[in-house]
């Protein structure tokens, strides 16, 4: 849980409008995605999304909030969560994107 603390400690140190909030609010959420604490993850996951400063990562971030519900067997909210991702205009436009998602 190393990663955990370092990202506590650089929170720590930026300025609550940071944009870098993203990048240590998606580290925390994998660190406790990859212990399996899936509600934990996207409770952090949600909170990246509003540092994220293009759709592309909003995106990426709104796709693992969809993995980890299935993980939680939350069939009918991951379905509702990809769907609406799928309806993205950048989605639409790319093909590879849209093969990830």
């Amino acid at each position: 849980m190393g990663s955990n603390d370092n990202a506590t400690k650089a929170a720590k140190l930026l300025d609550k409008n940071d944009r870098n909030f993203s990048s240590i609010y998606n580290q925390f959420a994998r660190n406790h995605e990859e212990l399996k604490n899936y509600k934990e993850a996207i409770y952090f996951y949600n909170k990246a999304i509003p540092f994220s400063d293009d759709e592309h990562s909003k995106l990426v971030l709104q796709n693992n909030i969809g993995i980890a519900n299935l993980k939680l067997k939350n069939y009918h909210e991951a379905v509702e969560i990809f769907a609406e991702a799928a309806r993205n205009k950048l989605v639409k436009d790319s093909v590879d994107l849209g093969n990830k998602i």
